[in-house]
């Protein structure tokens, strides 16, 4: 990370299973390039059940860094589900 970037802290994901996916081969996994699975990896979700998931871990990542959300549907006909990350600003510690 260059010296001008700043860090953001993310908080909190939440991913949200509204819709059930009926593929049991389908999944779904929360991270950055680097590691697809930092924040969620495919077993820690289960798409066949409606339901919610929360990672309150706090990840320093540089400002410029894009979270991925990977899906893989397989032959799922639904399933629908939304995820919800919050950020702030991570604060430097005393000198």
């Amino acid at each position: 990370m260059s010296s001008g970037e700043r860090d953001a802290l993310r908080d909190e994901v939440e991913v949200v299973i509204v819709t059930d996916f009926d593929d049991v081969a389908s999944f779904l996994r929360v991270g950055i390039i680097g590691d697809q699975d930092l924040v969620f990896s495919s077993s820690e979700i289960e798409t066949t059940m409606i339901g919610q998931y929360k990672c309150s871990g706090n990840f320093l990542l540089p400002v410029s860094e894009t979270l991925q959300m990977i899906i893989s549907p397989g032959a799922s006909t639904q399933g629908d589900g939304y995820v919800v990350v919050k950020i702030r600003k991570a604060i430097p510690p005393c000198p």
